[in-house]
């Protein structure tokens, strides 16, 4: 999903603002201010983002159209160390396909080594 690359591709680059937008509200769903949300990647140099086949994901409002992508992430912090997470992300758009897709939540754990 374009939306899922396009956010994390945003935050190698150091562009929070752009990947705070890709959440959906503006940025409201991801739970973070803009300034919570850049420091919560202050550490993170580079990520790398695997997807498997999206799936169909219920529970959205009506004239919304909702996918889960299930992903795993390898993150590498600015001291060189990396660390793996798994989990999935549950993106919305306009069921008329009318809109961008946007991030709803997010459902990720670290993979201990």
């Amino acid at each position: 999903m374009a939306a899922v690359r396009s956010y994390y591709s945003a935050i190698s680059a150091g562009d929070y603002a752009g990947a705070h937008r890709l959440w959906a509200g503006d940025g409201s769903a991801s739970g973070q201010s803009l300034e919570q949300f850049a420091n919560g990647f202050a550490d993170t140099a580079d990520v790398r983002v695997h997807m498997m086949e999206p799936q169909p994901a219920g529970g959205g409002a009506a004239g919304t159209q909702r996918i889960t992508v299930p992903v795993t992430l390898d993150t590498t912090r600015r001291d060189g160390s990396s660390v793996q997470f798994t989990g999935s992300y549950t993106l919305s758009r306009p069921a008329d396909g009318s809109g961008d897709w946007r991030i709803d939540s997010a459902d990720l754990r670290e993979v201990q080594r």
